[in-house]
């Protein structure tokens, strides 16, 4: 995905969120975009609208709904693209476009890319990784690219495993080399937000959430940092609002029938997931992409110990 970001639009009172207005994307399109695309190929702006209203005509069906067009690029022409909107936008007078930058953002990956904890198998992994996401490797030198690197514990007993609340102190230490005069940041906040994530309501295990401020990255430099387990999985289901599978106040109190479908259906996979599901703890990091191989290797032994709880599965007879 590529996203565009215009730092010059942003203010607290700013009432249209994060999003361009309509205006905004009709300067955009024919002060920035447009012209941008025919200075470089000028021969295919047939295909192109005229103007951003003709675009929003066409794109409108009679349902309401939008079908917007893919354009293609000529390879010559993608690295100057940028250069030529900001440039125009700037001609112009779009002033609030002059500083926009662009975000790249690879989804979808996860679990993708798993290898042992060593520096050398990171290398290699990241090596395939960016192949497959056809960037090369010397993307490093070009821009500022970040990447999320995850590291997973599970049990040979297959076991449950949580994250003791008290440890996540200890192992965010641990994990990212803060040194002892800063680690003070992690529990304070003073440059860190914090935000706890509490398992079934049992404030003893709990994961966490931590946007690291400057001081506190540590010599890795990360930016977002998260402990978590995996159960969770079972009943995800982004609808709503909502991360996993919810329902009504409306359907919880139909008075057709009790317990409704819903309830009976999540019972059942709670209990089938008692007897053979398990849970892993994971940490994921995210840091700038030169530090990939190097983040989360090395954690002390015992640190990962004390900081985790083993629960047996129920199995039922």
């Amino acid at each position: 995905m590529i996203h565009i970001f215009f730092p010059a639009l942003y203010s607290e009172s700013r009432k249209a969120g994060p999003y361009l207005t309509s205006e905004e994307r009709k300067d955009f399109y024919e002060k920035g975009l447009r012209p941008a695309v025919d200075r470089l190929v000028p021969l295919d702006m047939n295909d192109w609208p005229a103007d951003y209203r003709g675009e929003m005509f066409r794109a409108k069906k009679r349902s309401g709904g939008m079908a917007y067009q893919t354009k293609m690029l000529p390879e010559f022409a993608v690295p100057y693209l940028i250069e030529f909107i900001r440039k125009e936008l700037k001609w112009n007078g779009v002033e609030w476009g002059a500083g926009c930058i662009v975000l790249h953002t690879v989804r979808g990956t996860k679990h993708g890319t798993k290898h042992t904890v060593d520096e050398e198998a990171a290398n290699l992994s990241i090596r395939e990784f960016l192949a497959e996401c056809q960037l090369p490797y010397d993307i490093l030198e070009q821009g500022d690219w970040y990447i999320d690197v995850g590291l997973e514990f599970s049990s040979t007993l297959g076991h449950c495993l949580q994250w003791k609340t008290t440890s996540h102190f200890h192992f965010v230490k641990a994990a990212l080399r803060i040194a002892d005069n800063h680690a003070s940041r992690i529990t304070t906040l003073g440059s860190s937000k914090y935000q706890r994530d509490i398992s079934s309501h049992l404030p003893a295990l709990s994961g966490c959430r931590i946007e690291p401020g400057a001081r506190a990255a540590g010599p890795f430099e990360a930016v977002y940092y998260q402990q978590y387990t995996n159960e969770k999985a079972l009943t995800y289901n982004p609808e709503r609002g909502h991360h996993g599978k919810s329902m009504t106040i409306k359907e919880a109190m139909d008075d057709r029938q009790q317990p409704i479908k819903f309830i009976e259906e999540l019972y059942r996979l709670y209990l089938t997931a008692m007897e053979t599901n398990s849970s892993n703890a994971r940490v994921e990091v995210r840091v700038p992409i030169n530090y990939t191989t190097c983040v989360l290797q090395d954690i002390d032994y015992n640190v990962i110990i004390d900081s985790l709880v083993s629960i047996p599965r129920v199995t039922w007879w």
